[in-house]
Formats: structure tokens, sequence, C-alpha cells
């Protein structure tokens, strides 16, 4: 799980947004928790402050990314060192409203390379991807995104019933409108 911006469209740092009366990164985290054994969190901007809201989590891992600022997907190499399972989440700390369901529909979806939840024909967060790609994220220039990293790989698609993958929070008027349509 990513969390190492700056949260600069936001004004204020996103991790600790209050989203519902809980902080948004520890929403994020319980909702995908329900399907996995461990959460890589990776963290880079106020890294102290991630390891006070999310360090009680006992399937949390936090790691520092001090590149951070080169890109998301320098935070992406900074988990490959801790992944010891076949696949794994990509999944994005300002994204709470994604269904903890939507994680284990997408667990136990057959797959090659990467698997994307689809809502209303719209391709959305968390992607699941296999361990086999590895040195295609290795390569991959740090300025790019991992959209380029998939460019070559066997993408699958799973529909979901869940507008909370298509639901990023860059500002706040993002969580109210949310909370509005709820």
């Amino acid at each position: 799980m990513l969390a190492a911006g700056l949260s600069s469209r936001m004004g204020s740092w996103k991790p600790a947004v209050d989203v519902d009366g809980i902080p948004m990164i520890r929403r994020s985290i319980s909702n995908a928790v329900v399907s996995t054994n461990r959460i890589i969190l990776v963290g880079g901007y106020n890294f102290h402050a991630l390891k006070q809201l999310a360090g009680d989590f006992s399937q949390v891992l936090l790691v520092e990314n001090p590149d951070y600022a080169r890109g998301m997907l320098t935070s992406v190499k900074a988990a490959l060192n801790y992944i010891e399972t076949e696949s794994f989440f990509i999944a994005l700390g300002d994204m709470p409203y994604i269904n903890n369901e939507t994680y284990t529909l997408m667990s136990q979806f057959p797959f090659k390379d990467a698997l994307f939840p689809v809502f209303e024909g719209k391709r959305g967060h968390p992607v699941l991807v296999r361990s086999s790609i590895f040195q295609a994220i290795r390569r991959t220039p740090d300025h790019l995104m991992m959209r380029e990293v998939l460019r070559d790989c066997l993408v699958s698609e799973i529909n979901v019933d869940d507008p909370g993958i298509h639901k990023d929070v860059d500002k706040l008027s993002d969580i109210e409108r949310n909370r509005e349509k709820s």
C-alpha cells in the first residue's frame, strides 16, 4: 500500500485526514487487511507520523522509501524486497472507499500477470500482480508509472460492484462528495 507522497493537492497530509471518523490510511488498511495476512505500507514524506498512525496493525510492515519524490514507482520498487508471495496487490493509501469484498474477490480470480477491477466499464484500483513481473518493475525508469510496466504484460479484468475502485481522495472536497453519495 503506497502512502509516500507529499499530499500537495490536499493541503494537509492525506494519511491523517479524517474519513468518517477514521484516519484515511487506517480505513484503507482495514479494508485491505481482510483478504491478506500482510500489508507492506510504503511511506516517504512524514514517515514517522505514518508509523504512529499505522504501526499498531500487526499485519502491517512499514517500509520507508527515501526516493519517494522521484515518483510513485519508487515506492513499488521499495516494497519488492519484502514481498514473499506469488501475487500481491498494489493499493493506494488515498483510496479508503474500496470494499473489502473487492480484495477478496480479486484474490480468488485466476489471472496471468496482472488483474484490474472494473466498475461500470472502467478500470480502477487496486491492481493485483504476479511476482513474475518483478524484473520488469525494476527495469522501468522511476519517473514512469505502473501502466508502462503492464503494457507488455498479460492483463486481466474482473467486474466488481464497487464504485470505491475509482474514488481516490486528492482534496478535502472529495471526502465530502463521497459522503453525500453514500
